[in-house]
């Protein structure tokens, strides 16, 4: 479909109806006239190519809608053209690459049933095409679909033969294995791949992400320093500035300051941010480049540590304010700078702290508002009073909707009502759209409208006795604040939560409940459920 500008253009719209009634050519010369005018729009090209298919001149659609993807890339209707084009043109093993593409872009807009036609395409052009069984393997586990994604993974291995040297069919075998939790099968084909392909940063990418995960971060971190290549499957806009990257120089030996930039998601940020104020306390000069959302976090917790914190500007290869500095460094490469091992990760307490203001008036808030729990308990014990009365806890369910993980993390609101009945009383900490399954809950007290930022729910958590959370950022904020946080993962977490164990090295404060079946939260809710009572002096 047409962008918006092109749908309220009279020419625009003219040409199409040209096209739509048969005259061709009266077409073909409208789409011309209006490409004269603005020849960076990619809808005119795409429409010029479906015309051009029309008239069965499938070569040059193909080349006119390629146009068009390059001026637009990852548009996923452009893609269903293309593989249209090309199998009408007899090129089957260009159709399947482009319905796999349209698939992928789908995926990319968390639109994932929708993407499951395009990869059926794909297959259709050319059976057992490995990257679309992989593809459809993790849209159909993203949809919980799991027998089917298990499938998909498995089909993947009887079409991609084990001995083959070729790279390509590797990484499909590989990503497979990964992806029906055969993670030391997986890694001896990324080094299969690697010892063929020294410089495939795919390959050195998931190598480094199930390093991390199995715990071995010599490995894990080393290979983490290709996500900068083109190829090493992250979309950081950063990472070409004219500055030297900085790899562990001295400070006496940069000559200026020292810039360290956000990576990926707010948790990752406030995870690994922890290393900022030890630049700070080896004596370098620290610029901090986060995303705005967090700048005044970062400010108010490193107010002490002589930190200069600033936003994110829109421009790739800009500073704010154009400040000068002397190196750089993304703030997921320090623990390889800092030469982090599982044993050494600094965690040796909170590393942010939250306005002594801002916390006391959170403290009266929660004095002033009603309590939910009180109204339901008709024998209060004294176990529950800490204070100012019942036991605080926060609670966290969902994730942000956008990201492509979060099928996994989020748990349906429905699934958490076995807690309500703790001897406890539940903040939401919730934003987003699942922040609305709070309306008028019996059980849940919503704080959603006074946490207008991260500084407001920092301080909300530091005046709560405990949070519980999925895998979000308010889990990694709680961590680092030092409050008590309990943290429930699915069966293959994120790399940073490991495979096994209750605790983590990152947050002393963290308890870890984990799925045992995949896709099913039932268990870990009861087991939740029962620490809960447990933890506030009613066990069992």
């Amino acid at each position: 479909m047409a962008g918006l500008a092109l749908l309220n253009d009279p020419a625009f719209q003219a040409a199409v109806e040209l096209h739509k009634s048969g005259r061709f050519e009266d077409a073909g010369r409208a789409y011309q006239a209006l490409i004269e005018q603005a020849p960076n729009d990619s809808d005119l090209w795409h429409f010029k190519g479906l015309l051009a298919a029309h008239q069965g001149r499938f070569d040059e659609a193909v080349r006119l809608i390629s146009l068009a993807i390059v001026l637009k890339p990852g548009d996923p209707e452009y893609f269903q053209n293309l593989g249209l084009a090309y199998a009408a043109s007899g090129n089957v093993d260009k159709a399947a690459e482009s319905f796999n593409k349209q698939g992928n872009a789908l995926q990319e807009q968390c639109r994932f049933a929708e993407a499951l036609p395009a990869y059926e395409r794909a297959l259709g052009a050319k059976p057992g095409f490995a990257p679309a069984l992989m593809n459809q393997g993790a849209a159909l586990d993203r949809l919980g679909r799991y027998a089917e994604a298990h499938c998909s993974f498995q089909a993947v291995l009887a079409n991609v033969d084990n001995a083959s040297g070729n790279a390509f069919d590797l990484m499909n075998r590989a990503n497979a294995l990964s992806g029906l939790g055969r993670a030391a099968e997986a890694m001896a084909v990324y080094d299969r791949v690697l010892a063929a392909e020294p410089d495939n940063a795919t390959a050195h990418c998931s190598k480094a992400l199930l390093s991390l995960r199995l715990g071995d971060f010599e490995a894990g971190w080393r290979e983490y320093e290709w996500r900068w290549a083109r190829q090493g499957g992250f979309k950081e806009p950063r990472g070409q500035f004219r500055q030297p990257v900085w790899n562990g120089e001295p400070p006496e030996d940069l000559h200026g300051p020292l810039l360290v930039i956000a990576e990926q998601g707010f948790g990752d940020v406030i995870q690994f941010a922890r290393y900022v104020p030890l630049l700070a306390d080896r004596g370098y000069e620290v610029i901090f480049e986060t995303l705005p959302e967090l700048a005044a976090l970062f400010a108010e917790g490193f107010d002490h540590s002589g930190i200069r914190v600033v936003p994110r500007v829109e421009t790739p290869l800009a500073l704010q304010d154009n400040l000068p500095f002397a190196a750089w460094t993304g703030v997921m490469g320090l623990p390889h700078r800092f030469g982090t091992r599982l044993q050494t990760i600094p965690a040796h307490g909170p590393y942010l702290r939250v306005a002594s203001v801002k916390a006391e008036q959170w403290q009266e808030i929660f004095l002033t508002l009603p309590r939910k729990r009180e109204s339901r308990l008709t024998n209060l014990d004294s176990r529950l009073l800490r204070n100012d009365g019942v036991l605080k806890v926060g609670i966290v369910w969902a994730g942000n909707p956008k990201n492509l993980n979060d099928f996994a993390r989020s748990i349906p609101f429905e699934l958490l009502s076995p807690l309500w009945n703790a001897p406890v009383e539940f903040f939401s900490l919730q934003k987003g759209p699942a922040s609305a399954d709070v309306m008028n809950h019996p059980a849940l007290n919503d704080l959603n409208s006074r946490l207008s930022d991260f500084t407001e729910t920092a301080a909300a958590i530091l005046a709560l006795d405990l949070v519980i959370a999925v895998d979000t950022s308010v889990a990694h904020l709680a961590g680092a604040l030092g409050k008590p946080v309990w943290l429930m993962i699915p069966v293959q977490p994120y790399w940073r939560w490991l495979d096994q164990s209750e605790t983590t090295r990152w947050y002393p404060t963290m308890r870890i409940f984990r799925q045992s079946v995949r896709g099913q939260w039932q268990d870990v809710i009861a087991s939740v459920a029962t620490a809960l009572s447990a933890w506030a002096g009613f066990p069992g």
